[in-house]
């Protein structure tokens, strides 16, 4: 059975995170949530193939390549063959694409910066402190 406080942390972040889509996602945005994650991931590890992305988005390999399809359609997403195996399918960020992840991740800055300016400096630390914790307690279990 789950704690009262486990619950009533489970809904916050819950509600936090709804919060944070909702502000920066807004309902006439050509890019959704999703595709915004996997262009991030895409950034960030250069030429990343399709299975290491759906590996890293938590989804199946024909879910990522409908992300990435949306992605390249939108002129964000390049896709390249690997030149040593012709095979696999190398993916990178396209100057647009880049473009949006800037504007979307300032957004996102900003947004957090003002709900943390509700925390004293301290609070935020511990705050960082306590979130590195569980973030490292999931790479345990």
């Amino acid at each position: 059975m789950m704690s009262d406080i486990t619950g009533q942390i489970i809904q916050a972040a819950f509600e936090i995170g709804r919060a944070l889509r909702t502000k920066v996602m807004k309902r006439a945005d050509l890019i959704q949530m999703a595709q915004l994650h996997a262009l991030a991931f895409i950034r960030a590890k250069k030429g990343i193939t399709m299975k290491e992305l759906a590996c890293m988005l938590n989804v199946t390999s024909p879910s990522a390549t409908v992300f990435v399809d949306r992605l390249e359609k939108m002129g964000l997403v390049r896709r390249r063959h690997d030149r040593r195996d012709r095979k696999i399918i190398r993916l990178s960020v396209t100057l647009p694409g880049k473009q949006i992840l800037r504007e979307k991740m300032a957004e996102k800055k900003e947004l957090v910066t003002a709900i943390l300016s509700a925390l004293s400096h301290e609070d935020q630390h511990t705050l960082l402190t306590l979130l590195k914790k569980m973030i490292k307690s999931c790479s345990v279990h």
